[in-house]
């Protein structure tokens, strides 16, 4: 019932690439609530899945993530602020993860999409900032289910990546 305080920003990866076979996994247990501090205006802290420098299996090293909550006992990543605000802090950055696998289920993000320093993903504007950021990666799963994004000072997902595949 006590809630996790990020002081700072949290970010895992493999050691090893896609490529090579590299996989961690991140599990989040059902009535978690993670609480991020808000750094001020130039900081954004976040939670960082995987690492990637471009597109290729080579340069992803993933991060599964394991979120399942439950109705009565959702998974909550917000603000450690008294006042929560928009922005408070950067969001779920997730920069190489496996096609499938992943759960987010019953999770509420709130108060996120402060300034990630992401740029160039996605359609839209420059400046990716979203409560939720998939960059360089393409998930096959539709595993984001029952899950709410509230007071996102920017947009709820940004969804940013190349694919070979047609439509």
């Amino acid at each position: 019932g006590v809630p996790y305080q990020m002081a700072t920003s949290f970010s895992m990866s493999p050691m090893t690439s896609v490529a090579a076979g590299g996989l961690s996994t991140l599990t989040i247990e059902a009535g978690v609530t993670i609480k991020f501090k808000n750094g001020g205006p130039s900081v954004s802290y976040s939670l960082g899945l995987g690492s990637s420098n471009g597109n290729l299996p080579v340069n992803i090293f993933p991060v599964r993530l394991i979120a399942a909550g439950t109705q009565a006992q959702p998974i909550v990543l917000t603000s450690s602020a008294a006042s929560p605000a928009a922005g408070d802090w950067g969001g779920i950055e997730w920069n190489g993860g496996p096609a499938d696998g992943n759960v987010m289920s019953h999770v509420r993000v709130e108060y996120a999409g402060g300034d990630s320093g992401t740029q160039g993903f996605g359609c839209g504007e420059g400046d990716n900032d979203a409560a939720l950021i998939f960059a360089n990666w393409r998930p096959d799963d539709a595993f984001i289910t029952d899950s709410t994004i509230s007071s996102s000072a920017s947009g709820g997902i940004v969804s940013g990546w190349r694919t070979d595949l047609n439509g």
